[in-house]
Order: structure tokens, then C-alpha cells, then sequence
């Protein structure tokens, strides 16, 4: 089950980065297939889910993942 775990966050590479895709295919894929990942790590949502807990203070200004929809999973 924990195999096809899927989050709802999206991450999107830093604008400087998005300058250097045109330039470089490769890293667009590797960033396109990191991000993919990130979106299936569970660690990566619980430790957004605990700065968001800690306060605004503690979030960076710049959003570094977008959560689309939020479900609470039983687990059992």
C-alpha cells in the first residue's frame, strides 16, 4: 500500500531553474521525475503538515508545495 501512496501536492522548480530547462532537457526530466517523487513521499507531506503546526513563522514566504485536496486516510 505505501508503494502507491499518492499526496496531492504539486512542486514546481524555482525560476531560475525554469530558465535553465530551456537549455537543458535533461534537467527539466530529472526535476519533472524528482517532483513526481516528492509527490509520492509521505515523509515530505507529514513535514510540510508539521511547519504548518508550528506556525506561519516558521513557513518560508515562498510556497514550496501546493496542496490540492487533503483526505484523511484511515489506517488500519
Amino acid at each position: 500500500a505505501i508503494s502507491e501512496y499518492q499526496t496531492d501536492m504539486t512542486f514546481t522548480s524555482l525560476p531560475y531553474e525554469l530558465k535553465m530547462f530551456e537549455k537543458d532537457s535533461t534537467l527539466a526530466e530529472k526535476r519533472r521525475r524528482w517532483h513526481e517523487s516528492l509527490s509520492k513521499d509521505v515523509y515530505m507531506e507529514e513535514a510540510i503538515h508539521v511547519l504548518q503546526d508550528l506556525g506561519d513563522d516558521t513557513i518560508p514566504k515562498t510556497k514550496v508545495a501546493k496542496i490540492e485536496k487533503m483526505e484523511m486516510v484511515d489506517e488500519q
